[in-house]
């Protein structure tokens, strides 16, 4: 019993990988995207862009109350998830996604 489990064990690997019948389809079928195709208008744009501009300008003010008020360090992290969303959509934005 133990003597047939370990010899499948360390039976060899086939040959070839089974892949299916992808292989056999011409290569007018088979589709590779070659890039980023716009899911996004000019009005979305325009609108990342105002809410990326709202967010830098929201925590450039809150950074700014942060520091004149001598807060914690650690108060500072709002200020940052501001500016991580106003990259978020700016990025967006101009990748047009």
């Amino acid at each position: 019993m133990y003597a047939s489990v370990r010899s499948a064990a360390l039976a060899a690997p086939p040959a070839a990988p089974d892949i299916g019948d992808t292989m056999d389809r011409p290569a007018q079928e088979v589709h590779i995207g070659t890039g980023c195709v716009p899911n996004i208008g000019p009005t979305g744009r325009r609108l990342r862009y105002a809410g990326a501009a709202v967010a830098i300008v929201v925590g450039l003010v809150a950074a700014a109350q942060v520091i004149l008020a001598r807060q914690p360090a650690t108060d500072l992290l709002s200020p940052c998830l501001l500016f991580l969303l106003a990259a978020f959509g700016f990025f967006q934005a101009r990748e047009k996604t």
